[in-house]
């Protein structure tokens, strides 16, 4: 008896699981529920279709529409509407911190049946669903115009800055920033190419962000992930600003990569941008650091003494090294009146921005210490232009080539952790880089590995 009343618990419990999770209405019942309220001349019915009952908006919809003496002009030239297809465009989901939200939009085909004969129209119609999974359409519909362009409804803004939509052959799934509209983030590559090039703009906005996961794809199989990505190149255009973490993950076919200099951040909390892109070969970072290192850096002008004057001086950032010379190629010695701030070779020359701050760097006549000239020279602190997670580029097994195109390695900003490369990467730098990366705490494991661009 026992096991009897359980089954029965079991069954009752299994059916009013299953009537409380009954289908999802979709946006299309929305759609036939209007084009049954303008058949029937029901304005409260089309009013329902635009608004909530117990909002403002729904018996304002109705007062504007009738006369004062309760009639309605709302449904004239209507005989009767026809749907002849509905089709989806687009069905999406976007999870929230809030709620899950829900938008669609569908190309629909009706006949009008006029007083004149039918007359077939096509247009686009937009929706969107909350929590409730309660479809509206973004806006009134219009299915009565002579103007194309004012038929069907037009998509809010909620719809524009939140819909995930699908760009060309439904290659990217990507949303609109929902702030300002301003800028485009990649969600998901659907296609599966050997050669990728990722758009520069999408609906005439830019893309800037690589979404976490965008480019990876696989099979599961037995709770394990098999990576199917076949792209072997792709091209990243100079609008992204953000890679996020495993943009890129286990793309194992990939074999080379270009950061464009547009490029602020790699990576973010958990990194692995790149991590296990094992057929990877050659990674260029470009660091647009023109402002700091382009070819309009003024010199600076010495003390001149007894025919003594020093020449190759400039103000520096945090770890830059400048040679210094005596213009008349006189023998002199070098020297400098704060250490904290330059350290300088006393026979080469040589100085190397250790800290924000000013120094004077003096040269003295190795003959006669008396006779000497001076500069004033100022440190400032090294602008940040990459931030790159030093996991990046993790279990890129293949990894022959790095070449970094960034004068000063303190430009590129891994969190002081240094890049886990292995011995057989070669790093390329810009020409007179190179004892500047070998100076610094993030590179100096890698010295020997280090060689400059011609």
């Amino acid at each position: 008896m026992k096991k009897i009343i359980m089954l029965l618990l079991v069954i009752t419990f299994t059916l009013a699981f299953s009537s409380g999770c009954s289908d999802e209405v979709e946006a299309k019942d929305l759609w036939d529920s209007y084009v049954e309220a303008m058949n029937n001349k029901d304005l409260e019915g089309v009013a329902r279709a635009f608004y909530s009952t117990s909002s403002t908006s729904y018996p304002k919809f109705i007062t504007d529409n009738t006369d004062e003496n309760g009639d309605t002009s709302f449904f004239d030239g209507i005989v009767s509407v026809t749907t002849n297809s509905f089709e989806y465009t687009l069905k999406s989901d976007v999870t929230t911190n809030k709620k899950w939200e829900k938008y669609a939009s569908a190309k629909v085909s009706i006949t009008l049946v006029t007083d004149d004969g039918p007359e077939s129209k096509e247009f686009n119609v937009y929706f969107l669903s909350g929590e409730e999974n309660v479809w509206t359409f973004t806006a009134p519909v219009n299915i009565t115009s002579y103007d194309d362009d004012e038929l069907g409804n037009q998509p809010n803004d909620t719809w524009n800055q939140r819909v995930i939509r699908i760009y060309e052959d439904f290659k990217y799934k990507y949303i609109i920033d929902p702030t300002n509209g301003d800028y485009v983030t990649i969600v998901q590559y659907t296609g599966n190419e050997k050669n990728v090039v990722i758009p520069e703009e999408i609906d005439g906005v830019p893309v800037k962000i690589i979404k976490s996961y965008a480019f990876y794809k696989y099979i599961r199989f037995l709770n394990i992930s098999i990576s199917t990505s076949r792209m072997q190149t792709v091209v990243i255009p100079y609008t992204i600003e953000t890679i996020e973490d495993y943009a890129f993950y286990q793309c194992k076919k990939l074999q080379s990569v270009v950061i464009p200099n547009s490029v602020k951040t790699i990576g973010g909390n958990t990194g692995l941008s790149f991590a296990s892109c094992r057929g990877l070969k050659t990674i260029t970072i470009n660091v647009d650091d023109s402002e700091m290192y382009g070819d309009d850096q003024e010199y600076l002008t010495s003390t001149s003494a007894d025919g003594i004057e020093i020449e190759g001086a400039k103000n520096m950032y945090v770890g830059d090294i400048v040679e210094l010379s005596e213009t008349n190629s006189k023998l002199v010695y070098w020297s400098v009146n704060n250490t904290d701030v330059i350290s300088i070779d006393r026979d080469k020359g040589i100085a190397t921005a250790i800290k924000n701050g000013t120094a004077t760097v003096t040269a003295s006549l190795a003959s006669d210490p008396t006779k000497k000239a001076t500069v004033k020279i100022t440190v400032t602190a090294c602008g940040v232009l990459l931030v790159a997670s030093s996991n990046s580029f993790d279990r890129c097994s293949s990894l022959e080539k790095l070449i970094i195109n960034a004068v000063n390695p303190n430009c590129i900003n891994t969190s002081v952790t240094k890049f886990r490369l292995s011995e057989n990467v070669k790093i390329y730098v810009p020409k007179g880089s190179k004892e500047m990366y070998i100076n610094n705490s993030v590179w100096s494991d890698y010295s020997e590995q280090i060689y400059e661009l011609d």
